[in-house]
């Protein structure tokens, strides 16, 4: 597996982990 592909896959991991986080906290939880 290309190098740049598993630096997209982390990077992607991370932002949906952020916008998941991020979403929990405008409801309040």
């Amino acid at each position: 597996m290309p190098q740049k592909m598993l630096t997209n896959g982390i990077i992607i991991g991370v932002g949906f982990a952020f916008i998941g986080f991020a979403i929990l906290e405008g409801v309040g939880v």
